[in-house]
């Protein structure tokens, strides 16, 4: 059984083909701001994060941010094919380019009237939307938390004045509106992750830190049940693996476990993985081996330092409570 360790792939194994959407009924189309300036596009990402913040209509909201996307590195081309790509599935054509600051005036956009984002701030709100893009969030709170602590630790990084406020930037149901209609195309979801990995790994002067925070705040994000087994149980290889009573488990885990070891990039699985795969790795497939790990984990003393994420509970509906408290003093007779 492979334990988990993370991979940096290179650009020539980045090989994802893309794949052309075909939208399904009439376009909509909407106004997308480029920036005409590779050194100074404050103005274009100001632009739209503002209409983006005010949008009620979601799909106004997902082309802003895919604007804001294509606004924070020297070329706006980065993530614009992919980004088109999503914007198509969900039925959206940026008919209208916006050049800016070129086109501020023949587009009667005054830029005393709308908040011009310094590059700290761009930078810390080109984080969120990353995030955002790539990591699921179950409620309002576990959303709110989240953001807040990782916008406070951005905040240092990038040089933030320490006496200036700095909101999350979407709201829990902006945040889920982004996740499920622009997150769902794997085509800007293997762009987004290159480009953060490529970054973080050629330690980019303008926003290598950056990068390098979210792929450790990424990092096997979404399999906090598969890391928990592969630590308490896999790792010193617990008798409870090898016990007729979870027997099909400890295969489906097997099988997973060797899923996520051969991906290109493991630690990034479920943000780059399709749903077939993403099945893979489901806690439905091995709830008695959660919910032991997660027993065995709860009594280590040794862990009562652990950080909040560490001590999520797991849902593990399908495990039976008597075999799993037979399963926990065995590890705990044999470890």
């Amino acid at each position: 059984m492979n334990e988990l360790k993370p991979r940096y792939p290179n650009d020539d194994e980045w090989l994802f083909p893309i794949t052309t959407s075909v939208p399904i009924g009439n376009l909509t189309d909407h106004t997308f701001y480029i920036s005409d300036d590779k050194v100074r596009c404050g103005m274009a990402f100001s632009v739209a994060y503002n209409t983006a913040k005010n949008s009620n209509n979601n799909k106004e909201l997902c082309v802003n941010v895919s604007s804001m996307l294509c606004n924070v590195y020297g070329s706006p081309t980065v993530f614009r094919t992919s980004t088109e790509a999503a914007l198509n599935r969900i039925g959206v054509r940026p008919s209208k380019v916006v050049w800016l600051p070129y086109m501020a005036k023949e587009c009667n956009i005054d830029k005393n009237e709308i908040p011009q984002l310094e590059w700290p701030t761009i930078l810390v709100y080109f984080s969120c939307c990353v995030l955002v893009l790539l990591k699921k969030f179950t409620d309002k709170e576990s959303y709110s938390d989240f953001m807040s602590r990782c916008i406070c630790d951005l905040r240092e990084l990038v040089g933030f004045d320490p006496d200036a406020k700095l909101d999350i930037p979407f709201d829990f149901r902006r945040a889920n509106v982004i996740k499920t209609m622009l997150g769902s195309c794997s085509t800007l979801r293997h762009d987004v992750i290159k480009f953060i990995l490529r970054k973080s790994n050629w330690g980019d002067a303008e926003i290598g830190g950056v990068c390098q925070y979210l792929c450790a705040e990424l990092a096997w994000s979404g399999m906090r049940h598969f890391s928990l087994i592969n630590d308490v149980l896999v790792k010193p290889q617990s008798p409870v693996l090898f016990d007729d009573r979870v027997l099909s488990e400890v295969e489906d885990f097997t099988e997973a476990s060797e899923a996520v070891a051969s991906h290109i990039c493991p630690q990034l699985y479920m943000s780059v993985a399709s749903y077939f795969e993403m099945l893979m790795v489901h806690s439905s497939r091995f709830p008695t081996l959660i919910a032991v790990a997660q027993e065995v984990k709860k009594g280590d003393t040794s862990c009562a330092r652990s950080s909040a994420s560490d001590s999520e509970v797991i849902l593990t509906a399908g495990a039976d409570p008597i075999t799993v408290k037979a399963l926990v003093n065995l590890h705990n007779s044999n470890c």
